[in-house]
């Protein structure tokens, strides 16, 4: 508002309220102090004009608020901004005319300030709305670094005739700002903001025009320093201006330029390396830094992941403690005493038996105890001793010893079925506690957000003219960048993708390809690493028996981390049962990939699920291979798998395995092994069946490897077709197993 241009004029007031028009309660703040400014620096018909415009201002400012906002949803344009904040303007200086008995002099100015305030409106608006933005945004467009840029020196110029002893607000402030430009952008930041500081300086009447090129210098060589330490800048931003001072504009060496310049050095030392001029966002901070974001809640979910991890560790560790207590056998003394009270329980004879000849019978029913836990029966010369002779009921006796002793078996297999339950409850339970501690140590590594990348990425979005709101760069675990961009809605997408896509390309230094999903009323985009590699697959099947199911399935996926998975099961057996135990493994198998599961981690879910269904001994292999399309590298799992082949040149390299099925142990039996492929290769998976065939030539599998090798196809399908028939052929056509190929290529883009 102390902004005075040419003595008269107080267009930069007018502008800047006329940018914050439609913003509530704040523009009517602004108001208020503008007009305190105006008043100890304006008087007359000036101050009447500016007055009048500020106070018709704030009414259309109600009236819009109160009828076009809230009634209509309708919100002020920049357009509509500038043009109500001029007509408002002219029509304050016409009023300040006539009230001063109508000067065509007061008319003309009034004329001129509408125009520049109409103007001003669009240059000031960019800058007002990243001083008052709630979220700070990474990096400025050069047109919001000039707005600003603009306001801070008029706000300069305001305070230009104000001193604290030897140090003048209009030399300190301007050094400072000039010094927070060039480090919060580049050498042109700094040129600019020294540029418009003194031509704003000199139009208000402080600063002859050669001062704007002394401060430009001197935004120069702090910007070309930035990066190299605050002292650095410092010293940089001192010589630049005394030397093109010393030519240029000597009155700019004094005393006072000396002392302020030391009060803005000490001022920028202390200011944070982060500083930005939003503002409001530093009033009232929001956490926009997305790896503390995210790493807060990666911790939290990591934390409660180790809480639940030990949780189920402790109640292993418990049953474990309870399985160990093995069953023991009865004593035998117990074993005689239950006999006792038992099969002699109201015989007339019992005291004679258990007191008078108690070391007797004793003998006797401990050898008979013995003798039936051996044969299942007493030996007919032990039924026929003096104890039975003497015996009132000898037959019931034997059927009670006998029954006692039955009972004895099956009371000792249920605790032992019990201890072994608990045992395996013990070791799912441990599974499930490592399980999930496997996921949070993936959870912790698998998140890495690169900050510096992300504001590469806005400097190319910025320099192609392209608006977001957004940008996200996530390094995967591989080493691959993925880029998430949010934007608002273009018509021309394929266009818009197709120059952000080198735009990005550019500032990563790597190819990138759009990956699109659309949201509403916005987008979002992402962008990967374009592959150098791609898979065509094909799949043959030959099932045994009427029905024709096959217990054997398949997959073949292209996943969002830049690979390509290939997996085959074969269930134990043939028929539904089998296809069941395939289909689980793979439908479990691809349910983990997909929700982002580590290979390894999956197969080990897998596993222990399939050991709660090994009652019926009813397993399943499992033969993974996964290709990263990016570098051509395969790894290759094998869980009781058939052997793998790959053609390369002519040559057939076997892939083979020794493990068991998945699904028969609790440390599942893993066999991994990897290969580069290249262009051309060809990769053959197969079943149990196809190695099956009677081949009188050699190994089973040499006839694959011959077959592969006179193949001639090129299509993956047409492989695995023709793998499939020479098999049918050499079986005569009896299929004793069930057959699954699985052949893949891979191409170069």
């Amino acid at each position: 508002g102390r902004t005075i241009l040419f003595n008269t004029q107080a267009p930069i007031a007018m502008g800047f309220l006329g940018s914050l028009a439609g913003t509530g309660y704040s523009f009517y703040i602004t108001a208020a102090f503008l007009l305190l400014g105006v008043f100890t620096k304006l008087s007359g018909a000036s101050l009447i004009a500016c007055v009048l415009s500020v106070g018709l201002l704030c009414c259309v400012n109600l009236f819009a608020s109160a009828f076009l906002v809230k009634r209509r949803n309708l919100h002020f344009t920049t357009t509509a901004q500038s043009l109500a904040t001029a007509v408002c303007s002219l029509i304050g200086g016409i009023g300040a005319g006539i009230a001063t008995g109508f000067e065509w002099r007061v008319l003309l100015v009034a004329a001129v300030d509408s125009t520049l305030v109409y103007f001003l409106v669009f240059v000031l608006k960019k800058g007002a709305m990243v001083l008052t933005a709630s979220k700070k945004k990474p990096i400025l467009s050069n047109e919001e670094a000039i707005s600003i840029a603009l306001i801070f020196g008029c706000a300069i110029a305001g305070a230009a005739d104000i001193h604290i002893g030897e140090i003048s607000l209009r030399y300190f402030l301007a050094f400072y700002f000039i010094l927070l430009a060039a480090q919060a952008g580049d050498a042109a930041v700094g040129v600019c903001a020294g540029l418009l500081t003194g031509l704003v300086l000199s139009a208000a009447g402080y600063w002859d025009p050669s001062a704007a090129v002394v401060l430009s210098v001197a935004g120069l060589g702090t910007g070309l320093m930035k990066g190299h330490g605050r002292g650095i800048v410092l010293a940089s931003f001192a010589v630049c201006g005394a030397v093109c001072a010393w030519f240029a504009y000597p009155a700019l060496l004094s005393l006072s330029a000396a002392f302020s310049f030391g009060a803005s050095a000490i001022c920028f030392m202390a200011t944070p390396k982060k500083f930005s001029f939003h503002i409001t966002a530093q009033i009232n901070p929001v956490m926009e830094n997305t790896q503390d974001y995210v790493g807060k809640i990666k911790n939290l979910a990591v934390e409660r992941l180790d809480a639940f991890s030990d949780s189920f560790e402790k109640l292993a560790k418990t049953y474990k403690k309870l399985s160990e207590r093995h069953a023991q056998p009865r004593d035998a003394s117990a074993m005689v005493d239950a006999v006792a009270a038992r099969a002699c329980a109201g015989c007339p004879r019992k005291n004679k038996c258990w007191e008078e000849r108690f070391y007797a019978t004793y003998q006797t029913v401990l050898g008979m105890i013995g003798q039936i836990e051996r044969s299942g029966q007493p030996e007919e010369s032990e039924t026929n001793g003096a104890f039975f002779a003497g015996c009132a009921s000898p037959e019931k006796f034997v059927d009670d010893v006998v029954r006692i002793c039955e009972l004895e078996k099956v009371n000792r297999k249920w605790e032992q079925n019990t201890a072994e339950d608990r045992e395996l409850a013990s070791q799912q339970l441990d599974g499930v506690s490592g399980i999930i501690k496997g996921l949070s140590q993936e959870l912790e590594v698998s998140l890495k957000f690169n900050e510096e990348l992300e504001e590469k990425v806005l400097q190319a979005l910025e320099r192609n003219k392209i608006e977001v709101d957004r940008v996200i760069v996530l390094e995967n675990k591989a080493g691959k960048y993925e880029v998430s961009i949010n934007h608002k809605f273009y018509y021309d997408k394929k266009r818009w993708n197709r120059t952000v896509a080198r735009a990005v390309s550019g500032a990563l230094k790597r190819k990138m390809q759009v990956e699109e999903l659309n949201r509403s009323q916005h987008f979002f985009t992402r962008f990967i690493e374009e592959k150098k590699l791609r898979v065509t697959c094909g799949v043959a099947r030959a099932a045994q028996g009427r029905k024709g199911e096959s217990g054997d399935s398949y997959s073949f996926m292209e996943l969002k981390n830049g690979e390509c998975l290939l997996a085959l099961s074969d269930g134990m057996g043939t028929g539904r049962k089998a296809q069941e135990e395939s289909s689980a493994a793979m439908d479990l198998l691809e349910s983990f990939i997909e929700a982002g599961f580590d290979k390894n981690l999956a197969v080990k879910i897998i596993n222990s699920v399939l050991v709660l269904k090994n009652g019926d001994e009813s397993f399943a292999t499992l033969d993974i291979c996964s290709i990263d399309l990016h570098s051509g590298d395969a790894e290759f799992i094998k869980i009781g798998a058939a052997a793998t082949f790959l053609l390369r040149e002519g040559k057939v390299y076997v892939i083979r395995s020794t493990s068991l099925p998945i699904g028969m142990l609790m440390e599942v039996d893993m066999e991994v092994s990897r290969r580069r492929l290249q262009s051309k290769d060809v990769l053959l998976m197969v079943t149990d069946g196809l190695l099956d065939v009677p081949d009188e030539r050699g190994e089973k599998e040499d006839w694959i490897g011959q077959a592969l090798r006179a193949c001639r196809y090129i299509n993956p399908q047409d492989i695995a077709d023709h793998i499939l028939a020479e098999a049918q052929r050499l079986s005569c056509g009896y299929v004793r197993d069930d057959m699954t190929v699985l052949a893949a290529r891979i191409w170069e883009k």
